[in-house]
Parts: structure tokens; C-alpha cells; sequence
């Protein structure tokens, strides 16, 4: 049985994380699921720190990492993915903030099924708003005319050159 861990990166907003940890609890096949939700608000108070660990405590399949010095986000990340893969043992890792809402239930078998399809290490999500369907991320295959290609050259070429004269004025 393959472990899924999804991977939280909490900060400031127990509201918003709390939407996502509640998706991901609201899933088929929780025997599978662990949570890692990685506190990365080191200037929260205490207070408001311990309240986001008795929030979880009662759940079998969560875990709060609170983390003590500034990495910044990435060290955050790579903070909660060597937990779920070292100590957790989980052959999927998700690694999501916590404004993202999963509207799946079957979003498991789904992860198997396109990892059976597609066997690979990393991937990308489609994200869809849940509102309107409207997708947030869509890869535009369409072919280029030359003369898009040659405007868009034009405005890269403008943007670096004036870069460093426009970006303290921004």
C-alpha cells in the first residue's frame, strides 16, 4: 500500500489551512493519507503557534513540524519532504500552501492512476478554479506567428535592457 503525504506549508492563516487539512481529511482511502503541516511562521506568537498544534492533535494521520530559525519557503519545503519521505516513509509527496482546496474525493486512485499511465518523479498539477472552472495554469500549444515571436523577442530584450534602471522606481 503506497503512502500519499500531503505536505502544508502553513502560515499566519489557520482559517485557509484548516480548509485544506479538512479537503484532504474529506478523501477516499485516509488509510493511506498522512498530513504534514509545516509551521513556517517563526514570528507568530506562542499562543497562536500551540493553537495550530492542539487544532490537529486528535487527528492519527497529521503531523505539525513548527520550525524554530528563518529558512524561508524552500527550506520549509525541503524541511517537510524529508519528514514524510524519512520518517513517514511515503512513496507520493505533495508538496502544496495552504490556500489550495481539493474538491476530489477519489483524488488518490486518481494520483495512481496517472502515476501508472505516466511513471515519473515529478509532477505538476492542473489547477482548476473551483468557482468557475476556469483553469488557472493552462499550457498554450498553440504555434507562434513570426511576427508574435519577433514582438515578444522586442519586449524581452526591452525589459532586460531597462531592468535595472525601472526596478528601484517600481
Amino acid at each position: 500500500m503506497e503512502r500519499v503525504c500531503f505536505i502544508i506549508l502553513h502560515f499566519k492563516d489557520l482559517q485557509i489551512t484548516d480548509r485544506c487539512v479538512q479537503s484532504i481529511l474529506a478523501m477516499e482511502h485516509q488509510e493511506r493519507i498522512e498530513i504534514v503541516i509545516v509551521d513556517n511562521d517563526i514570528k507568530e506568537t506562542a499562543s497562536k503557534r500551540k493553537k495550530l498544534l492542539q487544532s490537529y492533535q486528535s487527528v492519527p494521520n497529521m503531523h505539525v513540524i513548527q520550525i524554530e530559525e528563518n529558512g524561508g519557503f524552500s527550506h520549509a519545503n525541503n524541511i517537510g519532504y524529508s519528514f514524510a519521505r524519512e520518517k513517514l516513509g511515503a512513496s507520493f509527496i505533495l508538496v502544496l500552501n495552504n490556500d489550495i482546496e481539493f474538491t476530489q474525493k477519489g483524488f488518490v486512485e486518481k494520483l495512481d492512476h496517472s502515476y501508472e499511465q505516466n511513471p515519473c518523479y515529478v509532477l505538476g498539477p492542473d489547477i482548476v478554479k473551483a468557482s468557475n472552472r476556469e483553469h488557472q495554469n493552462p499550457l498554450d500549444t498553440r504555434v507562434r506567428t513570426k511576427e508574435e515571436v519577433e514582438y515578444t523577442i522586442r519586449m524581452n530584450r526591452f525589459a532586460l535592457r531597462w531592468y535595472p534602471v525601472l526596478y528601484p522606481l517600481l
